[in-house]
């Protein structure tokens, strides 16, 4: 076995020491590079926590993925708004809790106010029975209305025309039928200024306390409701009516107020006084009733019990309302009375009117003429201003 030299023995320990010495300087330079990573991973994270307490300070972008930003000021309104949306809730719930109690103290109000109005009403009921404070209020006009004309007698309209005249006569044969069974028919014994209290004329028959429907005579009673034959129930009617129409032209004619007020009621008068009210005094106005063209007759009739409280004997508490057709000849002139010049030379004409004439039977009231109906059935337009031409008030306004 050769045996190594000397010098071959220092050149491999140089070369051992060399590679000890290259190996410890990687060591350390692995060691420095670890040491320097922790260092600025630390760094890293001291940084990282500083501007997470510090909202408003804008974060360095960094290389990777970053995390999600958190908006604090989203955060900030979406509580606000939370905060409001129940203090609005609140007042909601406080404001309909006040409505609730105004409106339960406005019934109980109400209630307090119907009692005592009751007990008003009953306290005066019982202290005055003949006074009925429940039907004070004036009553509208029934619906009363003027029968139509046949125009055509064959076809749709002729049963239309048919059709409306049936229903028409029914419902006054039910009227006779009310007022009857209300001790209101014949009407006309208990008015102390009626015709036939003049000797003008014969009562009418007297009608039966109850109305029966199995009795022909008391079925032929209501269908013929319209005529003023002297057998016929409502006979006195068209003679009475007629004698009120005289009256009333006769009134209007002369300016007399009072006798308008006797006569009339409820809207006719209110329209009657109020063209008196702007007449001119220096137009003297001459009127004069010549003849009946056609028996002045119903056409229309109803009534039925509208009163409630304690009755005198010969009274009733029904009320009557009819339609009544004056067709008559007038006569009319004007003329001025510091001039004496003639305005109108007196013309006899030919007039139909249709008036509702009406009777309370629960008071002593005569009867007197409601209202006025207008026929507009053979007018292309039916309107009111044509039609009052007609009339004695329109002629009356027309030389005003």
């Amino acid at each position: 076995m050769p045996v190594a030299s000397r010098t071959s023995h220092t050149c491999l320990d140089i070369l051992s020491g060399r590679s000890n010495m290259a190996l410890a300087g990687r060591g350390l330079g692995m060691t420095r590079r670890s040491l320097t990573r922790g260092y600025a991973t630390s760094q890293k994270k001291t940084k990282t926590l500083a501007r997470a307490a510090q909202p408003n300070t804008p974060v360095a972008p960094t290389k990777g993925p970053s995390p999600a930003p958190v908006n604090t000021a989203k955060k900030a309104s979406a509580k606000t708004s939370s905060q409001g949306m129940v203090e609005a809730m609140r007042k909601e719930q406080a404001a309909q809790q006040k409505k609730d109690a105004l409106e339960k103290q406005k019934e109980n109000t109400e209630e307090q106010d119907a009692a005592a109005h009751t007990d008003y009403m009953n306290r005066v009921s019982k202290q005055a029975p003949s006074l009925d404070l429940w039907s004070q209020a004036e009553m509208d006009v029934l619906d009363l209305a003027v029968p139509v004309r046949n125009q055509a007698p064959w076809g749709l309209r002729g049963a239309r025309w048919y059709w409306d005249n049936l229903r028409e006569a029914t419902k006054s044969a039910m009227a006779i039928m009310q007022l009857t069974n209300g001790g209101a028919f014949p009407p006309l014994y208990s008015e102390p200024h009626h015709p036939y209290g003049e000797g003008k004329s014969a009562p009418p028959t007297q009608a039966p306390a109850e109305f029966k429907l199995w009795k022909p005579s008391h079925i032929s009673q209501a269908l013929k409701f319209h005529s003023a034959a002297p057998g016929a129930w409502g006979a006195g009617i068209p003679t009475l009516s007629l004698s009120l129409y005289k009256q009333m032209c006769q009134a209007i004619a002369e300016n007399d107020k009072e006798t308008i007020v006797q006569v009339t009621a409820s809207q006719q008068r209110e329209i009657l006084l109020k063209s008196l009210s702007g007449r001119s005094s220096d137009i003297v106005y001459k009127w004069k009733f010549v003849k009946e063209n056609s028996p002045t007759r119903i056409v229309s009739l109803r009534g039925g019990p509208a009163y409630t409280a304690k009755l005198d004997a010969p009274l009733n508490r029904c009320i009557t309302q009819a339609l009544v057709r004056f067709d008559t000849v007038q006569s009319f002139e004007a003329f001025n009375k510091r001039t004496r010049q003639t305005i109108s030379e007196p013309t006899s004409r030919r007039v139909v009117e249709y008036f509702v004439v009406e009777k309370k039977g629960w008071t002593w009231m005569p009867w007197v003429i409601r209202q006025r109906i207008y026929d507009t059935s053979t007018l292309s337009e039916p309107t009111e201003k044509k039609i009052e031409a007609r009339g004695l008030l329109g002629r009356l306004k027309f030389w005003q």
